[in-house]
């Protein structure tokens, strides 16, 4: 897994979060902020993966007992963009993990590497 966090030369200053293969928690932001898209690239994988969000530093995560704030099902082989043409907000901070189940429980990584962009201010 290799994260990185590009300033994206934008009027908005928007941060691009690049994280290579997110199935472990990550922290993403540490601080409030506002996601404006994600692209989440599931094709390496014949599985349903789900992106979990939480609105909390990663450190005060722990991956299966800590609910999400939000999980996106990305289908299997394929790779899905989503915008937020308002922003989706979050008040804390972002962390983010991966796993092959929707459930609370759920913890167990993809097979293959699933690589996350984040376009965030």
């Amino acid at each position: 897994m290799a994260v990185t966090q590009v300033l994206v030369d934008t009027p908005d200053g928007l941060t691009r979060y690049e994280n290579t293969d997110v199935d472990a928690v990550s922290g993403v932001k540490g601080a409030a902020g506002t996601i404006h898209s994600i692209i989440v690239d599931n094709t390496l994988n014949a599985a349903i993966t789900y992106l979990k969000m939480w609105n909390v530093a990663s450190g005060s995560v722990t991956f299966g007992t800590t609910s999400p704030d939000y999980i996106i099902q990305i289908p299997a082989s394929v790779k899905r963009s989503i915008v937020f043409p308002e922003g989706l907000a979050f008040t804390v901070a972002l962390s983010v993990a991966a796993s092959t189940t929707a459930a609370l429980a759920g913890v167990t990584a993809p097979t293959s590497s699933v690589p996350l962009q984040i376009l965030y201010v």
